[in-house]
């Protein structure tokens, strides 16, 4: 008995191939969305170590932040310097406000065992010039990206701090220190020419500085970047920048940017 062979028709084939193209459309799409919740997952836990990252430099500089004030009965005077521009003018300004970014917080630390150990000529003073620079991402490339470094002196800065007059009316250094002005931030600690061995994160939008300290005690705004006096808190804002294909689309969405911020008490 001969068996009857069935050959599929050209309509069953061209079935069986749209039911296959529409079941890997929904295999692809299901896979796209996996591979974009992963991205997006990777991009925030990596903003947020380089966040911590940050915040745990500035938590140890600021736990020690060395400040002799101008009433202080000590042979030293020293302040810190918070720098903030809008990008468009050279025209510094003290501390954030609206559209304003950080371009370089300085100030003198010191190391857990205090500044009555030190010795002169002894190379690394415990107390040492701390630099935090932030450099923006150049709006005219789209490939730019924001980098935040920072630099310590390793020579020391002792004799520096005791050279410093500050004038008695507007309490800010009245002249140059080793041919440097003392509203510089290189007078604090100047920038390595190899800036990328230094590098603390990137992918930066933007960082603003608040402090109480932005207030005289007349309740007038501080109009200096350089701050003569102790601060009791710095808040510190962190803006990173979401890449542009995990925006789902929406550039002015909530999801353009992640903010991370902290609050350091200092102490003395």
């Amino acid at each position: 008995m001969n068996k009857i062979k069935h050959n599929f028709t050209l309509l069953e084939i061209l079935v069986a191939v749209a039911v296959l193209v529409i079941m890997m459309g929904f295999l692809l799409q299901f896979t796209g969305s996996a591979q974009k919740i992963w991205a997006a997952n990777t991009a925030r836990t990596e903003m947020s170590a380089q966040a911590d990252a940050i915040f745990s430099l500035l938590k140890e500089d600021l736990e020690h932040i060395y400040i002799v004030e101008a009433y202080e009965d000590l042979d030293a005077q020293s302040g810190w310097y918070c720098r903030h521009t809008d990008g468009t003018s050279a025209n510094d300004t003290p501390f954030a406000t609206s559209g304003k970014n950080l371009e370089d917080f300085c100030f003198f630390t010191q190391a857990t065992d205090g500044i009555e150990n030190y010795t002169p000529g002894s190379g690394r003073s415990l107390i040492y010039g701390v630099r935090y620079h932030f450099e923006p991402k150049d709006p005219t490339d789209e490939d730019s990206i924001g980098k935040l470094y920072r630099f310590e002196t390793n020579v020391s800065t002792w004799d520096r701090i005791t050279d410093l007059e500050l004038s008695t009316t507007t309490g800010l250094p009245t002249k140059n220190i080793a041919g440097e002005n003392a509203l510089s931030p290189d007078w604090y600690c100047v920038a390595p020419s190899s800036q990328d061995d230094y590098l603390v994160a990137e992918n930066i939008e933007s960082i603003q500085i608040f402090s109480d300290a932005a207030v005289d005690e007349d309740n007038s705004p501080h109009t200096s970047a350089f701050i003569p006096s102790v601060p009791k808190y710095i808040r510190v804002n962190v803006v990173f920048s979401v890449p542009l294909n995990l925006r789902n689309g929406a550039a002015n969405s909530e999801d353009t940017n992640r903010t991370f911020s902290r609050v350091f008490l200092v102490k003395k």
